[in-house]
């Protein structure tokens, strides 16, 4: 099974705070149901206690809409400082993502401000998918997007196969 993913040298990271979120589209190409999200973290100065990463419907132009479909959470403070950050597995909720259905993994702000939050590490190209790397800096009311990159993910089905792949 090939499910989403995108891992590569890290270029940087996407900074998470207040509502300064972070979003990354992804078609899988086979239904299955994820169990784990694997997003490439770092921490900046002292986060929160609590992170949240969530799956959403993604829209025409690959932005988080709707409710949320699953959720995850974990503790930011337990994050490497190291500027390549680590891969963090995060289980979620499971739930049966489509094939050919676009979805979007989304960090809400975990911190109080740009030294005191999380890191979500990025890589040139974009295997997921052109302009599908978004922020906001208004807790998800208007998305921008962060072209030529991918945020890093990888997942995990029900069955503990790991996929690598494209972003997910």
């Amino acid at each position: 099974m090939a499910l989403p993913e995108a891992s590569g040298d890290p270029i940087g990271d996407t900074a998470q705070y207040l509502t300064k979120w972070s979003s990354q589209a992804f078609t899988p190409t086979e239904t299955f149901t994820v169990s784990k999200v694997i997003p490439r973290l770092l921490k900046r100065g002292t986060p929160p206690s609590s992170g949240r990463f969530r799956i959403k419907l993604a829209d025409g132009n690959h932005e988080p809409t709707g409710e949320e479909l699953t959720f995850g959470l974990y503790d930011p403070t337990e994050l490497t400082e190291d500027a390549d950050g680590e891969w963090k597995e995060i289980t979620v909720v499971p739930i049966q993502l489509a094939s050919g259905i676009e979805y979007c993994l989304e960090s809400s702000g975990q911190g109080t401000g740009y030294w005191d939050g999380v890191g979500w590490v990025e890589m040139l190209g974009d295997p997921l998918g052109a302009n599908t790397e978004k922020y906001t800096d208004d807790g998800g009311a208007t998305w921008q997007t962060f072209p030529g990159t991918n945020a890093q993910l990888k997942m995990e089905a029900t069955a503990g196969v790991k996929v690598q792949g494209y972003i997910l």
